[in-house]
């Protein structure tokens, strides 16, 4: 089975119609074989963007507004913040999940 898409991979190759690398949304460096993405809806996340994320404190409500939520679960749970500020959050238990993620993809390698 693994031949037929390998084969296929390079078909598509060929024909120019290979999709680009996944890119992270906090830092923008490409999927590799060394660097695992976490992909959620419309976000990606490297190891260590998710490594760096978890060591933040999360952010504290504002009592007015909207409340922000995760942009993984959607959760309105407290929230960590990632590289390029506010407009990238996840919560704290979608962090945990990541980083148990990023573990165990490691302890594989």
């Amino acid at each position: 089975m693994g031949t037929i898409l390998d084969a296929a991979h390079r078909m598509k190759k060929m024909l120019g119609l290979s999709s680009p690398p996944l890119r992270c949304s906090a830092c923008d460096h490409p999927r590799s074989d060394a660097v695992p993405i976490i992909c959620g809806p419309g976000v990606y996340l490297c190891g260590s963007c998710i490594g760096t994320a978890t060591e933040r404190a999360p952010e504290t409500v504002r009592p007015t507004g909207p409340v922000p939520r995760c942009q993984f679960c959607d959760g309105a749970r407290p929230l960590v913040s990632f590289a390029n500020g506010a407009a990238l959050r996840a919560c704290t238990v979608c962090m945990q999940m990541m980083r148990d993620m990023i573990v165990e993809h490691v302890q594989q390698q």
